[in-house]
Formats: structure tokens, sequence, C-alpha cells
């Protein structure tokens, strides 16, 4: 749920080519847990090589995310080549499309760190997005596979 739109969709997609245990503040787990436990469908889809080091092993932090994901009923998806950084939703108020640099489920929160960045992410609304939204799904559905770590 959104502060001002009430979320009704069964479905939320999260695009973020990395993932990291460190952006999963409490917070963000209770409100993706309460989410899948009224039903909404939750999909992270993240990248294929992205999070893999150079002995071909996925991170330490990637695993604890996709764990810690998977332990609350989220569905992880992977896609070989993705960076796009997206959120797919709906709400009362109509669709939702963010479309940013925003590394939704691996930046960096400290503004203080030396890896803090400035991001920005547009936000859509309304049905004429819809055709855009549906397209992007289907691609993402077409191009990703279950994962393997």
């Amino acid at each position: 749920k959104s502060n001002n739109n009430t979320f009704i969709s069964p479905l939320l997609i999260i695009v973020s080519p990395f993932l990291s245990e460190n952006a999963l503040s409490d917070n963000l787990k209770l409100e993706l847990k309460n989410a899948v436990s009224r039903g909404v469908m939750v999909i992270v889809y993240c990248d294929t090589r992205l999070d893999i080091d150079n002995t071909k092993t996925r991170k330490k932090n990637s695993k604890e995310a996709i764990s810690a994901l998977k332990n609350i009923g989220v569905t992880i998806k992977v896609i070989d080549g993705i960076h796009s950084k997206s959120m797919m939703f709906e709400t009362d108020k109509g669709v939702v499309l963010v479309e940013g640099s925003f590394n939704w489920l691996s930046a960096v929160r400290d503004k203080d760190s030396y890896f803090s960045r400035y991001e920005a992410s547009i936000l859509l609304v309304g049905e004429s997005i819809r055709p855009r939204i549906e397209s992007v799904k289907k691609l993402l559905k077409e191009r990703s596979h279950s994962i393997r770590y």
C-alpha cells in the first residue's frame, strides 16, 4: 500500500539487476510479506551474472537476499543481460510503472556511504500505460527462468 493509493494488484513486479541483503530493510521485508499474505504475487527479476563473482559463484549478499525474499514468498527469476530498474503494479488510481536508475533491491541507502549515488525514477500512472506494462511483463516472462544458485 502506498501513502495515497490503495494497492489492488494481484501482481507486483520488481526488476532490480542486483540483489543485496543490505538493501532489504525489516520494513521492506514486512511490506512484501504482508503483500504475499494478501494474495499478491510478488516477482523479482534480476540479472543472471551481475551478482556473480570472478569464481562464478553468486555473491554472499545476493544469496542472502534471495533466501530472505524466498522465505517470505517472493518468486525470484533471472534474465540474461537485464539492467533496467522497474516496478509495476496497480492501485485504485490505475496501473503504475516506475522506471529509473534506482536499484530497488541493492542500492545503498546511506547517503554518507562512498557507494551512495544520486538516483532518479519516473512514476507513470494511468490506463494509457497499460499496453506498455503488458508488453514489458510479456518480455520479462519470455526471457526469464528460475534462479539456480
